[in-house]
């Protein structure tokens, strides 16, 4: 066996632990209510879970999804109760896809549904497309740390979707975080 300076290689300088579980959200953006309203249910079904959701804001701030899904665009942001293990996040990631398969008619998505996860330090996003600033989680799936938290509330990176730089998303995910921090403490994860 090779030997490091201070021993076998396999000593490591820090323990492993499991890290603590995430928050889990969902970024639906639907032009009809009534596809809001599916896609939280099957979420909901699949996940075996309630939603906590946002009021809707307006989408705006691209009209990437026009041609697909109309003008008139709007999101909310639902938070899945309770708390989830890390591991559990390439499924969430395919099940979102999934129900956005399951409403969709001739090819084309009645919902976008982008999910994600907060810590107490980021907020994140799952996706499927490779980039510099993503890792990989496994099973095709990637992360994105998209918020950061520092001084007292989360803040946008160099490559931040713009949409998740402005200040109503942002007060979202801090309104999110006490409760989120209370549901740590009491798993004992802090």
């Amino acid at each position: 066996m090779d030997k490091g300076v201070d021993g076998p290689i396999l000593r490591m300088a820090s323990a492993f632990s499991v890290p603590a579980p995430v928050k889990v959200f969902f970024s639906v953006i639907f032009k009809e209510s009534k596809w809001l309203a599916q896609g939280i249910a099957l979420i909901e079904k699949r996940l075996n879970t309630t939603l906590e959701i946002s009021s809707a804001l307006p989408f705006n701030h691209t009209r990437y999804y026009d041609e697909e899904m109309g003008e008139g665009l709007q999101r909310v942001l639902a938070f899945a109760c309770g708390l989830f293990p890390r591991v559990m996040l390439p499924f969430i990631k395919h099940l979102a896809r999934s129900v956005e398969a399951d409403l969709a008619e001739d090819g084309k998505r009645r919902v976008n549904i982008d999910p994600g996860f907060m810590t107490l330090e980021q907020v994140c996003l799952l996706t499927f497309k490779n980039y510099y600033h993503r890792f990989y989680l496994g099973y095709g799936v990637l992360a994105e740390i998209t918020l950061i938290y520092r001084k007292g509330t989360y803040s946008p990176l160099q490559w931040t979707y713009p949409d998740y730089a402005e200040k109503e998303l942002i007060r979202i995910f801090n309104e999110a975080r006490p409760q989120f921090k209370t549901e740590l403490a009491k798993g004992g994860w802090l």
